[in-house]
């Protein structure tokens, strides 16, 4: 129960959890959670509240009684486990089908160079959305921050950075390092597109970007 077992990972995309990813990522799945939840405290008190109910019935000593009663437990316990794990299964599977690459899904901290490596503006956590190609031939990582924040320019102008575009300083590979250690520190170009990224698009076009800015980029 999540008041006694706290997971740590997420059942469906393998990255860690933090508040608001399952409803973020997986609504449909963090549904089924609250359900099953909900069930399992049912079937508990159900089964704690059997042996109450039913003493009436052991005045008959009928001999199947208690053989029925541990059926039912574990029946019952077979099936709530049962359903969690096919379910799990069925939403990783979509997950995966959607997803091909191990990096979606992960949790990352950007940092923006200001003026000069000494100068940076650390940005709010963020989630990798996907993968876009981009028409200047490079891979970009498509990154949710969890919150908006407000950055200014070098012409002084004020942006709000929220969907952001993310490609290597070093070549066109994709950032594949990001997925091995939490202590990599990668450089990266990031980039505000003028509209919302679309998440299901594979395509980018980096020269319509309103914000660019050096910086780097880990997980966290």
């Amino acid at each position: 129960m999540p008041g006694v077992y706290r997971e740590t990972t997420c059942a469906i995309c393998g990255v860690d959890l933090v508040p608001g990813h399952l409803r973020q990522l997986h609504p449909e799945y963090a549904r089924f959670r609250s359900r099953f939840w909900i069930l399992l405290v049912i079937y508990l008190v159900l089964l704690v509240a059997m042996p109450y109910i039913s003493t009436p019935l052991l005045t008959q000593a009928d001999p199947l009684f208690t053989p029925i009663i541990l059926l039912y437990a574990f029946v019952g316990l077979a099936g709530l486990v049962g359903s969690r794990f096919w379910v799990e299964k069925h939403y990783r599977d979509i997950w995966r089908q959607a997803h091909p690459i191990g990096r979606l899904g992960l949790r990352v901290q950007m940092t923006i160079e200001a003026a000069g490596a000494s100068n940076t503006l650390v940005l709010p956590f963020g989630t990798v959305m996907g993968r876009l190609k981009g028409t200047d031939r490079g891979v970009y990582l498509a990154i949710q921050l969890d919150k908006p924040i407000r950055v200014h320019d070098n012409f002084g102008e004020d942006w709000e950075l929220n969907e952001l575009a993310v490609r290597s300083r070093r070549g066109i590979r994709p950032l594949d390092d990001i997925i091995t250690s939490k202590q990599l520190t990668l450089p990266v170009r990031i980039l505000r597109p003028a509209i919302p990224l679309n998440f299901n698009d594979a395509s980018f076009d980096p020269s319509q970007a309103v914000y660019s800015a050096l910086g780097k980029i880990k997980r966290s």
